[in-house]
C-alpha cells in the first residue's frame, strides 16, 4: 500500500532522508505548501505538438482530479473545486497515509477501470455519487479505484513546486512504487506519438503534453506548460430510425443507430448533437417517406422510443458517422447513403449512447437493408 518493500518499511526514516536530500540537492526550498484553497494546475487546449524534445507525454486520465494532502497521519483528499473527497475514497485515504514521508502533497486522478483495463469515467460515477457511509461501502465493493499520481508538490519540509516537472516526476517515481491503491503515472519523453496511437487504438481520451522544465502553477489560469491533445473517436453506424424532439427540434430530434454483431443488427442508441438545421430539413423529408411497421434491429425497441412510435423506410445503405469527444455526448458528423467503410464488428459491446438534445416522445423506424450492409462490410474485411 505504501509503495515500499518489506525491507524498506523497516527503514522508513532512511528512505525519507534520502528523498529529502535529493530534493534539496535539486534546489527545493524548505517551505510550507498550503493547498487547502488553491486550484490545481490546469491544461490549455492548444499550444503543443506530439513531437517535442522539451516535453513529457502522459496519458490523459478519464477520472476525477484529486489533490492528496498529508500531514503526519492526517490526510485530506480534495476535488478540483476544493470540496472534500476524503470520505468518498477511504481506500485511497489510507494508502496516502501509509506513504513514508510525514508530509506529502500529490496531484493526480482517482480512476476506475473497465473490463478491458481502460480508465472509465462512466465506471467511476457510482463512487462519485455515493455520500452516505453505507453507500460508500457498497460502491467500494462494486467499483474498485486507484489514485494515479502525476505530480509531487511537497515532500517532507520541502516545497517542490518551483522545481522542473522532470525533477518532481523523478522524486514521485521513487516515492510511489508498485500497483497498489496509489500509483505513479509514467510518461514518455520527447515523443508522444506512440502514446497517442495507443489512445486511438484503445479508444482512450488522449495525452497531456507537459514541458519538462515547467514549475507547478496553481489554477485557474491555464498556460501552455500543460496541454491536452485529445483523440476524437469516430465510428459508423446504420441509421434505423429517428425520434421526435421539442422546440425547433420537434420534427427530428435524434437519429436512432445500430451496428452489427455477427449477422445481428443491434440497437446502439441515438445521436442528436451535430445535426444542423439544413441536415435536419433534408433528412426529415427523406426519412418520413420510407415507413415500415416493425423495429428493424434485434430485440425490442428501447423503452423511451415506444410511445406513439411509427416507422419509416430508409435507403438501403444509410450510414451515420458519429464522433465522441471525451465525456460528452456523441455528435453526428454526417450521414452517407453508401456504407463504404463499415466497421461494425469493432463496436461489439459498445454503445453509441448520448442524448437527443431534447426529450423525445416518439420514434420512427427504417428498413436498413441488412443484406446490402453485410455485403459492404464483407468487402471491407477483405480489403
Amino acid at each position: 500500500m505504501s509503495g515500499l518493500t518489506v525491507g524498506e518499511l523497516a527503514e522508513r526514516e532512511r528512505v525519507v532522508s534520502e528523498l529529502e536530500a535529493e530534493a534539496e540537492e535539486l534546489g527545493a526550498v524548505r517551505a510550507e505548501v498550503d493547498v487547502t484553497t488553491a486550484a490545481p494546475m490546469l491544461c490549455a487546449l492548444s499550444g503543443a505538438e506530439l513531437l517535442d524534445e522539451t516535453r513529457l507525454y502522459e496519458l490523459k486520465i478519464d477520472g476525477v482530479r484529486i489533490v492528496a494532502d498529508k500531514h503526519a497521519r492526517a490526510v485530506a483528499l480534495r476535488y478540483r473545486n476544493g470540496r472534500s473527497a476524503s470520505s468518498t475514497y477511504p481506500e485511497v485515504l489510507r494508502a496516502v497515509a501509509s506513504l513514508a514521508p510525514s508530509r506529502v502533497v500529490l496531484d493526480g486522478e482517482v480512476v476506475a477501470f473497465d473490463a478491458q483495463g481502460r480508465p472509465s469515467f462512466q465506471r467511476i460515477l457510482p463512487r462519485i455519487q455515493a455520500e452516505r457511509p453505507l453507500d460508500v461501502r457498497a460502491a467500494m465493493n462494486e467499483v474498485p479505484v486507484s489514485y494515479l499520481a502525476f505530480d509531487l508538490l511537497a515532500l517532507g519540509a520541502f516545497d517542490l513546486r518551483a522545481l522542473p516537472l522532470s525533477a518532481r516526476k523523478g522524486l514521485l517515481m521513487k516515492l510511489v512504487r508498485g500497483r497498489g491503491f496509489v500509483r505513479a503515472l509514467d510518461h514518455l519523453e520527447g515523443d508522444g506519438r506512440p502514446l497517442f496511437d495507443l489512445c486511438r487504438a484503445e479508444r482512450l481520451e488522449g495525452v497531456v503534453a507537459k514541458r519538462a522544465a515547467s514549475p507547478y502553477r496553481y489554477g485557474p489560469r491555464r498556460t501552455e506548460d500543460w496541454v491536452k491533445i485529445k483523440c476524437e473517436r469516430d465510428d459508423e453506424f446504420v441509421v434505423i430510425g429517428f425520434m421526435r424532439g421539442k422546440g425547433n427540434r420537434a420534427a427530428l430530434g435524434a437519429l436512432c443507430v445500430a451496428s452489427y454483431v455477427g449477422d445481428d443488427l443491434v440497437y446502439r442508441g441515438r445521436v442528436g448533437s451535430g445535426l444542423d438545421t439544413a441536415m435536419l430539413a433534408a433528412l426529415q423529408r427523406e426519412l418520413e417517406a420510407r415507413e415500415i411497421p416493425q423495429f428493424p434491429a434485434l430485440g425490442e425497441p428501447p423503452e423511451d422510443a415506444k410511445a406513439r412510435s411509427g416507422c419509416v423506410r430508409s435507403w438501403s445503405s444509410a450510414c451515420a458517422s458519429w464522433v465522441h469527444r471525451g465525456r460528452g455526448a456523441p455528435a453526428c458528423a454526417g450521414v452517407s447513403r453508401t456504407a463504404h467503410r463499415h466497421r461494425a464488428e469493432r463496436l461489439s459491446g459498445r454503445a453509441a449512447g448520448g442524448s437527443a438534445g431534447s426529450r423525445v416522445s416518439s420514434a420512427r423506424w427504417f428498413d436498413c437493408g441488412a443484406d446490402n450492409h453485410r455485403s459492404a462490410r464483407q468487402q471491407d474485411d477483405g480489403a
